[in-house]
């Protein structure tokens, strides 16, 4: 009982200290945030019967953080785009124009400009009844395009469509992923069909847009049943090419799309105007950094114990700061972070770093065990920052970001598995934790937002992947195929298997050459 009060004081202290306990307030410009008596809206897992202990992982252990102000922001008044969600007049006609009201739904998604990464948008839009879902892809590339639904790892068991418009040529497949980064089947070569009843497309003005209608239910093994009102898990990418044999290179990310419900009647929504909040302002600041903290820390526990999954999830924390450093330059803020390994401006965010660092050193286990302590952690804020605000952007941007978290916990808990290791959460609820583990997404610990959380621009961050970069080369040590991926400005050849967990550094002068890195 101790060792549980102990965790929920040293969360609330770090909750406290992030976000600085302030009151919600209008910021015209923005002061520098003072602490205040009111209290923010803090996380309280379910109580549980403290277990009798058993050799597993070690709990992070209870610290008093030094606090320090938060970083000034310097807002502009840059605002967000209109959010709309219109009410559907238009018949659905699957040639390439996405009219005005021809979908329920719109969602702007942003991919990043990095390494291997041109950086673009992705505008999906949609509706369905009870029986057929139609969408639209609009991407900003002349090459193809792609969406996955619900993958339960990375890549794994994504239900897939991918498209692309050559002069007059359309093409739209129905496909699987078999893998963690692939590859992507045909359904009909895995035994199944294909279900996709009509598609169109078109290429324009450098946007290539597929428009398709699949049922809801196919009865197709490789495809996801969907139900009205559903929330998915997705995926995305984009490529400068037509041809599906180039991987994805001008952009991907993650998010979550929320099916129509019968129940909800589509509605003009307003523009926000307001400057952020102070609540707002810290939240970002807050994921920020703590996305580099995970970064950080998974890219130390790689140097000691070699296991791919750290190199890999740390490379894809490397996505999510990506994905609200564009909330930052859209707000005019200033960023807190700072680019050396185990540095922070928060000193809290500092002394939770080094903490964990310390105890993920101890053993293998400790290592994959702080690696799920970490997801726990972001998965509890990001849904306070979803939370704390009605913008949609940032509403959708913190939603990618929560998927991948829960995908990477599901990771590490996996992996502790094959290594013989259990794992006990410490911040979630056993329900939430059970939920994230079976593959299902956690509800958000709040009601929606009523500013139709579902259409707006928005960022999302990358599926948990490599920087899938061209080049691929078979693992001499299980016959899987080695993948290039960056890290920390040095490239690495990386299987896709995880339990083989070969990886050795790119020596091969033509490839280093070609992206730019030194030989």
């Amino acid at each position: 009982m101790k060792k549980a009060v102990a965790i929920l004081l040293f969360l609330a202290l770090v909750t406290c200290a992030f976000l600085g306990c302030v009151e919600e307030s209008v910021v015209t410009p923005m002061p520098t945030p003072t602490p205040t008596s009111t209290p923010i809206r803090t996380f309280t897992p379910t109580p549980t019967p403290t277990p009798t202990p058993t050799p597993t992982s070690t709990p992070i252990r209870t610290f008093t953080p030094t606090p320090t102000p938060t970083p000034t922001p310097t807002p502009t008044p840059t605002q967000p785009p209109e959010v709309s969600q219109p009410k559907v007049t238009e018949e659905w006609k699957p040639d390439g124009l996405v009219r005005e009201n021809e979908y329920a739904k719109t969602m702007i998604l942003y991919g990043s400009k990095t390494q291997g990464y041109s950086g673009g948008t992705l505008e999906i839009s949609w509706k369905n009844d009870e029986d057929s879902l139609y969408m639209a892809l609009k991407g900003d590339t002349s090459g193809w395009v792609s969406i996955g639904f619900d993958p339960t790892q990375w890549m794994k068991d994504a239900d897939m469509i991918m498209g692309a418009v050559d002069g007059y040529n359309v093409t739209v497949l129905d496909k699987y992923s078999t893998n963690d980064y692939g590859p992507h089947v045909p359904d009909v070569e895995l035994g199944g069909t294909d279900d996709i009843l009509d598609y169109g497309g078109r290429e324009e003005s450098g946007y290539t847009i597929i428009e398709f209608k699949r049922k809801m239910n196919t009865g197709d093994q490789y495809d996801k049943a969907f139900t009205v009102g559903q929330r998915v898990s997705i995926i995305w990418s984009m490529a400068e090419e037509d041809s599906i044999k180039v991987m994805h290179n001008v952009a991907r990310g993650e998010g979550i799309l929320e099916l129509e419900s019968e129940a909800v009647q589509p509605s003009k929504a307003t523009q926000v105007q307001a400057p952020l909040t102070t609540a707002e302002i810290e939240g970002i600041f807050l994921i920020r950094e703590e996305e580099k903290m995970a970064k950080d820390i998974y890219l130390d526990l790689y140097d000691k114990e070699k296991l791919p999954i750290f190199l890999k999830i740390a490379n894809s924390e490397q996505n999510h700061m990506d994905s609200i450093k564009i909330l930052i330059d859209r707000y005019g803020l200033q960023d807190p972070v700072r680019e050396e390994r185990g540095l922070f401006t928060s000193q809290t965010i500092q002394a939770l770093y080094e903490e964990q660092t310390e105890i993920g050193k101890r053993s293998l286990e400790d290592a994959l065990g702080v690696g799920a302590t970490v997801e726990e952690i972001s998965i509890m804020h990001l849904g306070e920052q979803i939370d704390n605000t009605d913008r949609v952007d940032m509403i959708v941007a913190y939603e990618g970001l929560l998927t991948g978290s829960q995908k990477h916990l599901i990771s590490f808990v996996s992996t502790m598995g094959t290594h013989g290791y259990e794992y006990t959460p410490h911040f979630l609820s056993p329900e939430e934790y059970d939920q994230i583990i079976s593959g299902s997404l956690i509800p958000i610990p709040a009601p929606r937002p009523t500013q139709s959380p579902n259409t707006t621009s928005s960022i999302a961050d990358l599926t948990p992947t490599t920087k899938n970069f061209t080049e691929t080369k078979i693992c001499p040590n299980c016959g899987s195929d080695l993948y290039l991926i960056d890290i920390d400005g040095e490239l690495w050849w990386s299987c896709e298997n995880m339990i083989c967990g070969y990886t050795e550094k790119v020596t091969e002068e033509k490839i280093l050459s070609k992206y730019g890195y030194s030989t």
